[in-house]
């Protein structure tokens, strides 16, 4: 057992070495959402992408549906941060 956490906190040195080492303050850390719908986006209309005739209707309408609802949650900023986002709402 002390075998196996010496390693999990080698492991997690190792990682958090590797953070520093990489990071170019080209990510946000502080907010998911600043590079998720966008990763979210690119996955959904990849998925589009790939729809054929044999693509089942179910499917079909559950991808739309998802980058109708992203598009909009984009367009109306309903990712802000918690305290922006109550602002938005008044």
């Amino acid at each position: 057992m002390e075998l196996i956490a010496k390693h999990r906190m080698r492991e997690v040195a190792t990682w958090s070495k590797l953070k520093k080492e990489f990071d170019d303050d080209n990510f946000d850390k502080k907010d998911v959402n600043s590079h998720q719908a966008h990763s979210y986006m690119l996955r959904l209309q990849h998925q589009k992408n790939t729809i054929t005739p044999g693509t089942s209707q179910p499917e079909v309408f559950n991808v739309l549906g998802q980058i109708d609802t992203l598009e909009r949650v984009i367009r109306d900023k309903e990712l802000a941060p918690p305290k922006e986002n109550k602002k938005l709402k008044k």
